[in-house]
């Protein structure tokens, strides 16, 4: 409440100048929106919403925001000199400093945030859009700046987008294993020389299959990625060129007399070219 008559006595003293209008703060005070700890960005951008409307003077802005503080907020407030609690833009960088709701923060926030298994992606997406939010307007990212999530948003949704197949062109296959999956992309260069995929593929691997060697899953990974694509490279008669971590082909063809499942899968790969 001291600080508080002080703060009004040096705006009066400010507004004895004929070109600045009297404003009284105590006939304003009920309009301040109550104060939100759990929400603290929020809550700034909030009160400046409403302080802009209400057309009051921005040195009037600490007047009426420490009239509704709480808390760790409070806390800070009271530890500022008079001159520094004068200064809105201070008082906001050093609250929201307090609450570790500053750029640096929310920039860890939002890199190590991951999906729980309790969230769906959507849940997830949202949670991560709106502190890639609050990071930006913490950093007070210019307006050019803005349409970046959008522009992020539509390269997603437009690479990599599927191409039809063309039967007269050779198909390359990228295939990879985990401990527990294989993945595959079936691909086609274009005119220019680019990679565009025609086709994906993902399977988990069972109960046996996971206590195969790293280098059997690689060969499991690409018979399966061959089955699955079978209807487009069987039809092509054009040859297959296969990149992996390792060596499956060459694998398979050393080793194919060591046991049935090797000699399988190397009568399976004979098919192809």
């Amino acid at each position: 409440e001291i600080e508080l008559q002080k703060l009004q006595l040096e705006s009066q003293n400010k507004s004895s100048d004929h070109s600045t209008p009297y404003f009284d703060v105590t006939k304003h005070i009920r309009m301040v929106p109550p104060f939100q700890e759990r929400e603290v960005d929020k809550y700034f951008l909030h009160f400046e919403k409403v302080a802009k409307n209400c057309n009051w003077p921005k040195e009037s802005w600490t007047m009426l925001l420490q009239s509704v503080l709480l808390g760790k907020a409070r806390e800070i407030f009271s530890q500022l000199t008079v001159e520094d609690s004068g200064e809105y833009d201070t008082v906001k960088r050093l609250i929201l400093k307090g609450y570790e709701l500053v750029p640096e923060a929310y920039r860890q926030k939002f890199h190590i945030l991951g999906k729980s298994s309790n969230k769906t992606f959507v849940e997830f997406a949202q949670e991560k859009a709106q502190l890639f939010d609050r990071w930006c307007t913490s950093e007070n990212v210019e307006n050019k700046y803005d349409r970046l999530p959008n522009q992020l948003k539509a390269m997603l949704q437009r690479a990599p987008v599927l191409s039809a197949p063309d039967f007269s062109r050779p198909f390359k296959l990228a295939v990879d294993a985990s401990d527990i999956a294989a993945g595959a992309v079936l691909l086609q260069e274009d005119d220019d020389g680019i990679d565009h995929p025609v086709a994906y593929f993902s399977r988990k691997f069972n109960h046996h299959q996971r206590n195969y060697s790293t280098v059997e899953k690689e060969c499991l990974a690409l018979i399966l990625a061959l089955q699955h694509f079978d209807v487009y490279v069987s039809s092509a008669g054009v040859p297959i060129e296969v990149f992996s971590d390792h060596n499956p082909l060459v694998f398979i063809h050393r080793m194919k007399d060591k046991n049935q499942r090797l000699l399988r899968w190397s009568l399976i790969l004979s098919e192809y070219n």
